[in-house]
């Protein structure tokens, strides 16, 4: 299955899809009147109501044979544009990544011992096709980067 959030040129609200067959399928669309109370909203919204809706959305999405948008006429925003918490990340997570990041600053190479955690607030959360805001006066270059993201769908401790 693969979620996204996007909004359409003449409307710019956000709206929960899904890509079935190279098209994008508006959920509340889909789901209108086969859905038990208020279909999810959001990605995050599904992955709140737990396994049962994501067996039942699974069962609509399979239904259908075609979307209503082509992936080209729509606005791509990040799955999910503003998650609840901090997001953690692992850094120098691979031999050439440390060799790089260490010889751009100028320091010797050292491959971490052990990993290296860091956190990005949730503010942080871009649209695939976005601009990337930044402060000319912080920096002149931007380094490109991407999170992969993993959300588990049931609450723990100490994962």
């Amino acid at each position: 299955m693969r979620y996204l959030t996007f909004s359409l040129p003449n409307d710019k609200t956000p709206r929960f899809g899904v890509v079935r067959n190279d098209r994008i399928v508006d959920v509340a669309t889909l789901a209108a009147g086969k859905w038990p109370g208020t279909p999810p909203a959001s990605l995050l919204d599904l992955i709140h109501a737990g396994p049962d809706a994501w067996r039942r959305m699974a069962e609509l999405i399979g239904a259908t044979r075609d979307g209503a948008y082509r992936a080209e006429d729509i606005r791509w925003h990040a799955p999910i544009p503003r998650p609840q918490k901090n997001i953690f990340c692992m850094g120098l997570n691979y031999r050439a990544h440390a060799i790089e990041s260490a010889t751009s600053r100028g320091r010797a190479v050292k491959i971490p011992d052990a990993p290296v955690i860091f956190t990005k607030a949730p503010t942080t959360v871009n649209g695939p096709y976005d601009p990337i805001p930044w402060d000319p006066s912080v920096t002149q270059q931007l380094d490109y980067e991407a999170e992969l993201g993993v959300i588990l769908g049931a609450a723990g401790k100490n994962i």
